[in-house]
């Protein structure tokens, strides 16, 4: 959802018989903030619903996901060199890894072998991870890693445009977008209904905590594989 359409339906959940369409048009013109009653209420709309976000992230957790790499290299001599480590600093979007696996990959694109959850230690200023005991190397281009990841927490950004920012680019359900508007009427709407603005803040926290919690990396099996040795 766009974040005209959090602040439209917020909008329409406090003045449920208001004669104005909450439209596109009526964010684009301005119209919505010529008017008084609807101006108060989204002088402060915003930083509440960067509050509904930052709730959600506690209630339900972080979302995960995950990416095959490879060991870092270098040139020496015009030679390519592999390094045991795995390069993390372009990747923007993630937080920190939270569990590697390795597989070997033989030149038909088929696996040979693979194990789940090796030990590595991350190194969070570099953002490297670093294998201490097991050392890859001699595995070059046929060895491959899947890093599993949080990702990073995001927000509504400061003067960000309300017609076309995006709230799918923060990694938020659907359901939750959908949710906000009630967190916004619990914090905005106290003062003019305290009883109605606690059931709609009650019943966004209720409905969150519903949502299957997107961070959930349980390990159900593990395929043995064989030592990796040549």
């Amino acid at each position: 959802m766009k974040l005209w359409e959090i602040k439209a339906q917020s909008l329409r959940l406090m003045f449920a018989d208001y004669d104005m369409n909450l439209d596109y048009e009526d964010f684009e013109e301005k119209t919505v903030y010529n008017n008084s009653n609807t101006r108060e209420k989204l002088i402060r709309m915003e930083d509440s619903i960067r509050r509904g976000i930052d709730l959600y992230y506690n209630i339900v957790g972080d979302t995960a996901s995950s990416k095959i790499m490879k060991l870092e290299t270098e040139e020496v001599d015009g030679v390519t060199k592999f390094i045991n480590k795995i390069d993390l600093s372009l990747e923007t979007e993630l937080d920190y890894p939270t569990r590697v696996d390795v597989r070997l990959v033989d030149s038909r694109g088929n696996i040979a072998y693979s194990k789940d959850s090796v030990d590595y230690v991350y190194d969070r200023i570099k953002r490297e991870i670093y294998f201490i005991h097991n050392d890859y190397v001699s595995y070059g281009d046929e060895i491959e890693f899947r890093v599993w990841y949080k990702i990073k927490r995001g927000n509504i950004p400061i003067n960000a445009d309300e017609l076309t920012f995006d709230l799918d680019t923060l990694y938020i359900d659907e359901e939750a977008q959908r949710l906000l508007p009630y967190f916004v009427k619990g914090e905005l709407y106290e003062e003019d209904e305290s009883v109605l603005a606690a059931q709609a803040k009650s019943y966004y926290i209720q409905s969150i905590s519903n949502l299957k919690r997107k961070f959930s990396l349980e390990q159900t099996s593990v395929r043995r594989s064989k030592i990796f040795k040549r």
